[in-house]
């Protein structure tokens, strides 16, 4: 063998590994725009319940308390919406079908034998727009409006 041949061999060598460390960075690039892209779309399908007004009403012939919360749906459009509280609360949220950006709601929750409703932990459950099942978990504390829990 050559000197000529063997540095042929050695830069086709090269080059070829060249390649494919470019190959392999333009692949990792591409994977984290992805990735990126996903992230956003994902987070954009998800509700942002703007909390406003609301009320509470006593049915003191049957000992209940009532209270109701209005809110904005300032995300994601969502369907399936379903509400859960701890703490014998009944919970409702309506509309149930669909939710679209920028309309409103309201949840309603009912307690028997107080007067004034205690804390609140409640879960609102949907499906978004990437046919996702999720949810997310508000505290109602009293004299106050909802709140995330997870911190969001």
């Amino acid at each position: 063998m050559t000197i000529a041949a063997f540095i042929l061999g050695l830069i086709g060598t090269f080059t070829g590994c060249l390649a494919l460390v470019i190959q392999w960075r333009t692949y990792c690039r591409d994977s984290a725009k992805l990735s990126r892209d996903a992230e956003l779309e994902e987070r954009a399908s998800e509700p942002f319940f703007k909390w406003r007004g609301g009320g509470a009403n006593h049915a003191s012939a049957i000992n209940r308390l009532d209270v109701y919360r209005e809110f904005t749906n300032e995300g994601g459009a969502v369907t399936e919406l379903e509400i859960m509280a701890e703490g014998g609360v009944q919970a409702a949220i309506l509309p149930k079908q669909h939710i679209g950006e920028h309309e409103t709601g309201k949840i309603e929750l009912s307690k028997v034998g107080v007067n004034v409703m205690p804390e609140v932990t409640f879960e609102i459950s949907y499906i978004t727009r990437l046919n996702k099942r999720a949810r997310q978990v508000f505290v109602w504390p009293p004299n106050s409006g909802p709140k995330r829990k997870d911190g969001a």
